[in-house]
């Protein structure tokens, strides 16, 4: 009996030992600075950081989360960000003011004023995350996909490129106003931002077919994704949903490049 228990508490011994070395390898290769860091960029919404890495500068991607400037639908970017976080680059997450009720021009310029003080910091500090200031990407899905339109193009913040994800901008005129690459994703037959000039629960915006093709006409570097069949966001989730989501994050890596 005592042999038995000899045997099993060292059995126990083993298992705790193999444990502690998974933690340490665990703790080596996703040390403190992976972890979400959580900044209040004005006192009320929030930017979350992941893979933080101050050893050195690489990429930086900033993204905007779609809901219609009424919720915070944060689904496709996550998963872009843990895209991002793998490949070594640091995500920042940029939370922003949304209407009570229905999205409206107001909210949508509330959103975008929010985000410019957002990414002002974003520029600001980037560099003791890991981020050079000259390659910081926009990624928007829907109405972030506005916001990151705007911010580049309406209120001329210089970034290294756009991932329109379903979004429009504003005013189509504006694509005079820079040269930032923009990249356009969307589906053909999509009923809530329409791909090319119309309207957005009542706000008129022109979408990413529009965006694309007036940004060829001024020589801007732009490409497009334009599939059919799908609804809006690359709905319904069916079983490829998540390889189209990941294919729109791999095929901006690729514009970019």
């Amino acid at each position: 009996m005592k042999k038995n228990r000899d045997t099993f508490q060292d059995f126990l011994w083993i298992i705790i030992a193999v444990v502690f070395v998974i933690f340490l390898m665990v703790i080596w290769n996703y040390p403190l600075s992976a972890q979400t860091i959580v900044k209040k960029y004005d006192g009320v919404h929030k930017i979350r950081i992941d893979g933080s890495h101050p050893d050195h500068l690489g990429k930086g991607y900033v993204f905007l989360c779609g809901g219609g400037f009424v919720v915070q639908d944060w689904g496709v970017c996550n998963i872009w960000k843990y895209m991002a976080v793998a490949d070594g680059d640091v995500s920042f997450r940029v939370g922003y003011s949304t209407a009570l009720f229905y999205p409206t021009l107001s909210a949508v310029y509330k959103g975008v004023d929010d985000c410019a003080i957002a990414l002002q910091q974003i520029q600001m500090t980037c560099q003791q995350y890991g981020v050079h200031p000259d390659s910081i990407y926009l990624c928007g899905t829907s109405a972030g996909g506005i916001v990151a339109m705007q911010l580049a193009y309406a209120k001329g913040y210089d970034v290294a490129g756009i991932l329109n994800g379903w979004g429009a901008i504003v005013k189509i005129n504006d694509l005079q106003k820079n040269n930032v690459p923009v990249l356009n994703i969307g589906t053909v037959t999509d009923k809530t931002v329409p791909p090319d000039c119309g309207q957005s629960f009542g706000v008129n915006v022109c979408g990413q077919n529009a965006i694309y093709q007036r940004l060829l006409m001024l020589g801007i570097p732009t490409d497009q994704w334009m599939i059919d069949g799908y609804k809006h966001g690359m709905q319904p989730k069916d079983i490829e949903y998540n390889w189209r989501i990941e294919n729109c994050f791999n095929l901006f890596k690729k514009f970019i490049k």
